[in-house]
This record gives C-alpha cells, sequence and structure tokens, in this order.
C-alpha cells in the first residue's frame, strides 16, 4: 500500500516522494506520523479505536469510521480519508479437511463442538487489545494453551497439524490455495479494519494537489487485489515497486 500511495504521489505531484517502510506496529507509526516524522500511512480502521483512542471498537463499521475520523481530527489533527477500498480483519483459518469431517462452518459451531482446538496466532495478535480477547470470547475448546509464533510459520504448522487453528489477515494471499477455510466471525468479535490512509492536516494545507491525489485511491483497491499483490511478492518475488506500478497501470492511474 505504502509503494501504491507513493508512486501515485509521484505521478501526481511530479516530484519524488520518500519511503520509511516497516515504522513498526500501529503505536510506532502513528507517533512518527504524530511527530512528523512521517505525513502518512495506511491504517485500519479498528486499529485506530483499540490500539489509538484504547476504546471498545463498535461492531457497527459506519460508526467505528466516524468515530476514528473524529478522534483523530481533534486530538492530533490528523485526517482519516474513506476507505481504499479493502477491509483486512482477522479471519480465523482451518484446513479445508477439518471443516468438512466437522461439518463446521462458523466460530459459534466450532465452540459448541466436540472438536478439541489447537490454535497459533502470531506474536503481534498476542499483544493486540482486540487479539486474544476477541478470540476467547468464543470459549473455544482447546487441547493446548495457545500458541504464539513468527507469522511465517504459521500456515506451515497449520498444513503439518502442528496446530489445527490459525488465526490471519484477510489479505494474506495464502487463503485462496484453497486448502484452508475461513470461520465466520458471527459474533463479530473482531472489528471492522477498513484500510484507509491517515495523513497529516498541515501537508494538506500546504500541498494543495495532495488531497485530491489521494481521493483518486478511494475505493480503488479490492480484497483480490490485494491478496494477488501479496503472492505476487511472497511465491513470485516481484518487488513491492514493481507489484505497486503494475497495480496503477491497471487503474489507468500513471
Amino acid at each position: 500500500m505504502a509503494e501504491i500511495v507513493a508512486q501515485h504521489l509521484e505521478n501526481r505531484l511530479k516530484r519524488p516522494v520518500e519511503r520509511r517502510i516497516n515504522q513498526g506496529n500501529t503505536a510506532l507509526a502513528y507517533q512518527a506520523l504524530v511527530g512528523g516524522q512521517i505525513t502518512m500511512y495506511p491504517e485500519y480502521s479498528g486499529l485506530i479505536e483499540s490500539e489509538i483512542l484504547k476504546e471498545p471498537p463498535s461492531v457497527d463499521k459506519g460508526m467505528l469510521f466516524q468515530r476514528a475520523k473524529g478522534e483523530m481530527a481533534r486530538i492530533s489533527q490528523l485526517e482519516l480519508f474513506r476507505s481504499l477500498g479493502f477491509e483486512n480483519p482477522t479471519v480465523v483459518l482451518i484446513r479445508a479437511a477439518d471443516a468438512e469431517r466437522t461439518k463446521i462452518t462458523t466460530l459459534s459451531e466450532a465452540a459448541s463442538g466436540t472438536e478439541k482446538w489447537r490454535i497459533g496466532v502470531t506474536f503481534e495478535f498476542q499483544q493486540r487489545a482486540d487479539g486474544i480477547p476477541a478470540l476467547n470470547s468464543y470459549h473455544l475448546p482447546m487441547s493446548a494453551g495457545i500458541r504464539g509464533m513468527d507469522g511465517s510459520l504459521l500456515f506451515t504448522e497449520l498444513e503439518r497439524g502442528t496446530v489445527t487453528m490459525i488465526t490471519a489477515d484477510a489479505t494474506d494471499g495464502r487463503i485462496d490455495g484453497g486448502n484452508l477455510r475461513i470461520l465466520e466471525d458471527d459474533r463479530h468479535a473482531f472489528p471492522a479494519a477498513e484500510a484507509c490512509l491517515l495523513v497529516r492536516q498541515d501537508a494538506l494545507m500546504t500541498e494543495p494537489l495532495l488531497r485530491p491525489a489521494l481521493e483518486e485511491l478511494t475505493g480503488k483497491i479490492t480484497l483480490p487485489d490485494v491478496r494477488k499483490m501479496v503472492t505476487a511478492i511472497d511465491r513470485d518475488h516481484k518487488t513491492a515497486a514493481e507489484v505497486g506500478k503494475e497495480f496503477l497501470a491497471s487503474l489507468q492511474l500513471k
């Protein structure tokens, strides 16, 4: 997302745009934004409420966005733009074979069944306010405690059967392999996660072309688009710059 935004701005503003990739988690990226080390970054609406505002996120996507937008303007002089077009909520995955064997499609069904799960999550998920508490709200029967691990290992360990359930980002390209099933979050325990640009207001005031350029990206990027781009990087070993350029060209934004 950062590369797509940077390339698009270079096309529209006709000057180089500095990338500062991998600023860290939400708390670190937000502090860099407030402190002026960066001008903008893509953030998820639910994480603004849970990780920045320290509030329980609303289950209503529209209300959540308006609350996040209003508070970011009030306390930090930041503007939250409308969604780029996709959401990236936490999803819970099991193997397709296990889904067929147990006949479950939702997390509530997984909680009420006889199967005892071995659950794997990322270390970052363990630290998030909307992570383990949301998952635990289902009271899933488990044969062992929730296991934290590096995100690169989750899908491999699920395939091996070391764990039988994992959490992941909805944008992960590995979800489309056909051998996994997403269990529906039927109680809406995990908050909405619309991908939105969070931008310093002073930058919008000093650069008149910035707002219209950013608004061109609103609603343009879909979840299948992101999964395809992630796969191109992870599996096909393309660079983010190559993938971003190809995507902008596909939208005729070049």
